[in-house]
Order: structure tokens, then sequence, then C-alpha cells
């Protein structure tokens, strides 16, 4: 069988976010498992601006800049 592989690559800035409404946001956003991981909402809440990402799936090669 042709096996494919998919890759992708990010270029960014992270960022520890302090505020209640972000970190909401962030928990909010998360897999339910991992909800599950910190229940009580105790952890650190990190963001990354991404700037640049690429990378190659089954239809081709793809990039993109943040404008």
């Amino acid at each position: 069988s042709d096996l494919t592989r998919t890759f992708y690559r990010f270029r960014g800035h992270a960022r520890l976010v302090t505020d209640e409404a972000t970190r909401g946001q962030v928990f909010e956003g998360m897999h339910p498992f991992e909800q599950g991981q910190d229940a009580e909402r105790k952890g650190s809440a990190i963001v990354v601006d991404v700037d640049y990402y690429a990378g190659r799936e089954e239809s081709g090669v793809f990039e993109q800049t943040a404008s």
C-alpha cells in the first residue's frame, strides 16, 4: 500500500495568559480528556500566536504566513 505522510510545521510566539476570561476560553477549547486532568482549573494557560505554518498532506504542499 502507498503510505502518505502528513506533516505540519508552525512558527510563532507563545505567551502565558493570566486573565480569567482568556484562561476560560483556552480551557473550553481543550479536549474533554485534557479538561478532566485539570478539573479544578489550577493549571496555566499558554496561547501561541502563529506567524507561519506549512506542511504536506495528501492534497499537496501548503504554506501560509499571518497577515
